[in-house]
């Protein structure tokens, strides 16, 4: 009985909180496209409607620059992505990136994440799709 109370004090009292942190990407980004080169017979035009809006998110291994991208599993019916960082939850040091992917856009946003987070998940809404209601991470 006294080794039971010592594992639940030690797992109530000694562990630390986990804190949930949320990363929210820029719902919308503006961008600006433009030929490289001309098209023979063809006139280029801007789009008035070049307001880029969030699509996905993914996260990374390392600089996204490095290609090294991570495959979520599921948390559950609802189909959420969830990305679980192994070796942070050993207690690794690792570099993990989020990055924020925009419709009709090659640009995304990258920052990388602080030391100790060991899993993120990203809700889409049910209702609008395929809007990101949040992403959180632990």
């Amino acid at each position: 009985m006294r080794e039971i109370l010592r594992l639940l004090f030690s797992i109530f009292v000694l562990s630390e909180p986990v804190v949930a942190a949320e990363f929210p990407c820029p719902r919308r980004i503006e961008t600006k496209q433009s030929l490289l080169k001309a098209v023979p017979h063809w006139e280029s035009f801007p789009d008035p409607n070049a307001v880029n809006i969030l699509r996905s998110v993914s996260f990374y291994d390392g600089n996204p620059k490095e290609m090294a991208e991570l495959t979520p599993g599921f948390a559950d019916s609802n189909r959420d992505p969830v990305w679980t960082f192994m070796a942070a939850r050993e207690g690794k040091a690792v570099d993990i990136w989020q990055v924020c992917h925009y419709q009709d856009s090659k640009i995304g946003l990258a920052m990388r994440l602080p030391q100790g987070i060991g899993s993120c998940i990203v809700k889409y809404s049910k209702k609008v799709s395929p809007q990101i209601d949040s992403i959180s991470c632990k």
